[in-house]
């Protein structure tokens, strides 16, 4: 693949969280606070996830394990060295290390970095004008496109909004379902509870009558 003129994404004095580990040393003055503010999600090396996963807030998703499905965010996602996705990717960031494996996917985001440990399959992978940054030693199989900014970030809008609004739909109607069963459950235990002790002095009413049985058979001889 012919990868075009590039330049830096954003601002040249935008610098990586402190949280990147080999980065640290770039993070900003005061970084640890900000750090804290907006502390990141992750999905742990040794996680595999099955399904779509729309981030509600901007916290940074950081994706060190396997993800099977497409990633809704209206922030930035870290694909780390260990980080495996195989789906699309919405996003208005997007950090590549890892691998990227969806040959029938899509990559739409308004500013992408592919690092050099990083190998990219995917169909297509549409950015904002003037904001791919791709590092030597990286692998893109893909369909490339730029388009200007504003346009972007609509496209982008207009698949995460749909896909956060029914994660949060299905979270809410979640939520009422365990409220409304906490009552049965209670109640549940509570009968079950109050059978115990009933159960109990079954078994030992049997057992003093065969205890009293083999007694009274041992007397026999």
């Amino acid at each position: 693949m012919n990868i075009p003129n590039i330049s830096p994404i954003g601002n040249s004095d935008e610098a990586m969280p402190a949280f990147l580990g080999r980065n640290a040393a770039q993070a900003q003055p005061n970084g640890a606070d900000k750090s804290r503010a907006t502390s990141p999600s992750f999905i742990d090396e040794s996680a595999t996830l099955t399904g779509d996963i729309c981030v509600t807030n901007r916290q940074d998703l950081h994706v060190d394990g396997c993800v099977v499905g497409c990633i809704y965010h209206p922030g930035k996602v870290i694909i780390g060295e260990t980080g495996i996705v195989i789906g699309s990717i919405y996003a208005e960031q997007l950090d590549i290390r890892g691998v990227v494996d969806a040959p029938q996917g899509e990559i739409l985001v308004n500013l992408l970095r592919v690092q050099g440990t990083s190998r990219i399959e995917t169909g297509k992978v549409t950015v904002s004008e003037g904001c791919l940054n791709y590092e030597a030693g990286a692998f893109m199989s893909a369909q490339m496109g730029m388009l200007p900014d504003g346009e972007v970030k609509s496209r982008i809008n207009a698949l995460v909004q749909p896909a956060l609004e029914k994660a949060l739909e299905q979270r809410a109607a979640a939520d009422r379902l365990r409220h409304r069963s906490l009552p049965r459950q209670e109640g549940v235990s509570a009968v079950a509870l109050a059978a115990v002790p009933e159960m109990v002095d079954l078994d030992l009413a049997a057992n003093e009558r065969s205890g009293s049985s083999q007694v009274a058979e041992s007397s026999g001889y």
